[in-house]
């Protein structure tokens, strides 16, 4: 968020702004009762846990839609609607930002491949090139649909052992649209082995996971993302935040095996403090209410000379964000906030 108040456009002087790391918060339960996410089918059992927990606290229903982090995609491309899209894999973000489809993102954890086996590993498998011998079944998430399916096929692409891998599961006609249902193929014993995430076989109390050497880059970042559709973006990115929070969502997400990032403490509504030189004010006013607004946060702006504020600053005070008029008025607490963007001249 400290990034995010940098588009205020003032003409004929110099502007500094400088934002802090500091947020504070106070309940504010919002008037939304639903919203509608997307979310990566490998994700689900967190996911559905956090978003009955919000319910529980707030009052608002999360609509969980699942599916491949692919699949969600395209059906995000026609369907234009919802509110948030979770994908297992932020490349898929990545194109999500590139058709418009999502506005912002919070990161909520890592995940990477293993080789799922029954539980004591009978086959005695060790890597990839023991999924090749010929009494082998094997089975493998779809890449044009699952995002394991994705990292695979690349991952295993880059070692040369894809296309022998492939041909296999090919003839073996087991090709499945999610992480899930190739962790149930080996729960079931269909098959000796699938790849999945590490966090699904730490789901699946019957099986044990094999770890992957060439898996070592094949990290990925579990992303929440608030689709430009919202209708209400601002309690789209509420639920957001407490899916990522370090207090709420992020400890259920370690519960079920899953490595966290490191995010933020929860704030129904987060609370900034912004000191501005009150030559600005009328600039920026239009503008901090809408952000405000957009966001889901309560700004407190503080306008005062630059000197006072600097003084203030170098007195004990710290705000979030610090507004000048002139760079002058940065010297000595420059090592207090962020970088300082120079918005007009």
């Amino acid at each position: 968020m400290k990034n995010a108040l940098r588009p205020l456009l003032i003409s004929g002087i110099v502007v500094i702004l400088l934002v802090g790391l500091l947020l504070k918060g106070d309940p504010d339960s919002g008037n939304v009762e639903t919203l509608t996410m997307y979310c990566a089918a490998g994700i689900k059992v967190p996911v559905e846990e956090i978003a009955r927990q919000y319910e529980a606290e707030y009052g608002v229903q999360i609509q969980l839609q699942y599916g491949g982090s692919g699949t969600l995609l395209n059906n995000l491309q026609v369907a234009k609607r919802g509110d948030l899209y979770l994908a297992a894999d932020a490349s898929y973000m990545d194109i999500a930002r590139d058709k418009e489809l999502v506005e912002e993102t919070i990161l909520a954890a890592h995940i990477r491949p293993v080789i799922a086996v029954p539980k004591g590993n009978p086959k005695g498998i060790a890597g990839i090139e023991d999924l090749l011998q010929a009494d082998m079944r094997v089975s493998l998430a779809n890449p044009d649909a699952a995002s394991v399916g994705k990292t695979t096929k690349k991952m295993l692409s880059e070692s040369g052992q894809w296309t022998a891998l492939e041909k296999r599961t090919q003839t073996d006609g087991v090709f499945k649209p999610t992480v899930n249902e190739v962790a149930n193929d080996v729960k079931l014993g269909t098959v000796d082995a699938g790849i999945v995430w590490d966090s699904t076989v730490r789901q699946y109390p019957d099986l044990d996971a094999v770890e992957i050497p060439e898996a070592a880059h094949a990290v990925k970042n579990v992303t929440v993302g608030i689709l430009a559709a919202s209708e209400n973006p601002a309690a789209a990115l509420r639920f957001a935040r407490y899916l990522c929070a370090s207090d709420k969502g992020l400890p259920v997400f370690a519960k079920h095996g899953f490595e966290v990032a490191a995010g933020d403490t929860w704030a129904p509504r987060p609370e900034i403090v912004y000191f501005a030189g009150g030559v600005n004010r009328v600039a920026i006013e239009k503008t901090l209410a809408a952000f405000e607004k957009r966001e889901g946060i309560r700004i407190n702006t503080v306008y005062n000379g630059c000197g006072i504020l600097l003084g203030s600053i170098k007195g004990g005070e710290r705000p979030d964000v610090y507004h000048t008029c002139d760079a002058s008025f940065m010297e000595g607490v420059e090592n207090l906030f962020g970088d300082a963007d120079p918005i007009s001249k």
